[in-house]
């Protein structure tokens, strides 16, 4: 009898139990935190990065090259204007490419181009939201994605995960935001671009014409019809292709550079564009030094892509217009 009194428990400690498990489940609260704790802020795989960086190294690399062994040998060019022709082709391809890892590494440095990455703050940002305290300075914002104060006219990417100082526009060529830091290498990029794809358009359709002596080969639908009746058209289609990939590419890149340089003369973004904002309008030559840095460098972006200091650090701005 004794032992069954000592086992026996009342049924009362049974709902307690359950009570207790019920009560170690996570609130709503805590489930927000694990999530925001948890969220990925690595840089997802797009179809459109793989396309974009398909088609700028293909223009880059492949076309020049088949530019400098195949086409300007049959132009009957002397050595010095085959040299010169080379130094040109050779010096864009360059130039092109310098400023396209400018852009990236620009881009990747935390400290200077996002305003925050994951839990790390930039420290111009930091020192700007800890000036004032007290109160939120005009044009802060919270972004509910970082969970942490965003300065003025920088935006949140969900497809680099993170706010950008000045963010203009996502560009699926190198993959990466257009912002502050930037941009003066894209504008760079997008000229020389221009130049090269220019001269390779040129350069394959005079090696088209001349090599099949029809005119009629740059048309898509004429190739593909010889094509079917003779299989050696086959290069001829991956030339006219080509010519296509690289037509498209350049009105990409004029459409771009224009719009770019009419938003750096405005003192504009993409966003701010598209909401009619002049706020941050100062001039046209000051609105050239934000995003270009001192004039004395501006001769020096085209040979090099340097860090030149800008007249803005991205974080603070001066208000125009209240418009």
């Amino acid at each position: 009898s004794t032992s069954s009194q000592v086992t026996k428990r009342p049924a009362g400690n049974d709902n307690k139990s359950v009570e207790s498990n019920q009560s170690k489940e996570p609130t709503l609260i805590e489930q927000w935190k694990e999530h925001y704790n948890n969220r990925d802020f690595t840089t997802k795989p797009y179809h459109l990065h793989r396309m974009g960086v398909f088609s700028f190294f293909f223009c880059l690399l492949a076309v020049p090259v088949y530019c400098i062994i195949f086409v300007l040998p049959t132009l009957g060019l002397t050595a010095v204007e085959f040299a010169g022709f080379l130094f040109i082709i050779l010096f864009v391809m360059a130039e092109t490419f310098m400023n396209f890892m400018a852009c990236i590494n620009r881009h990747h440095d935390k400290d200077i181009v996002y305003c925050f990455h994951c839990n790390q703050p930039n420290q111009v940002v930091t020192a700007a939201a800890a000036a004032k305290p007290t109160r939120m300075q005009e044009g802060w914002r919270a972004c509910p994605h970082c969970q942490r104060d965003a300065p003025p006219r920088s935006h949140h990417c969900k497809i680099c995960g993170e706010c950008v100082l000045r963010r203009d526009h996502h560009c699926y060529f190198t993959s990466c935001c257009i912002g502050h830091h930037n941009q003066k290498h894209f504008l760079v990029m997008c000229v020389y671009s221009t130049i090269g794809l220019s001269m390779g358009i040129c350069l394959t359709s005079i090696n088209l014409t001349d090599q099949f002596q029809l005119p009629g080969n740059l048309f898509l639908p004429v190739t593909l019809w010889r094509l079917f009746s003779d299989y050696s058209y086959l290069v001829n289609v991956v030339l006219v292709l080509s010519v296509y990939l690289q037509i498209g590419c350049l009105g990409v890149t004029c459409v771009y550079f224009f719009l770019e340089t009419v938003l750096v003369l405005r003192g504009q973004t993409f966003f701010e564009m598209g909401c009619n904002l002049r706020r941050y309008n100062l001039g046209v030559w000051d609105n050239m030094r934000v995003a270009l840095g001192d004039w004395y460098h501006w001769p020096l972006l085209l040979l090099y892509p340097i860090d030149s200091k800008q007249a803005a650090d991205g974080a603070e701005w001066l208000i125009t217009k209240h418009c």
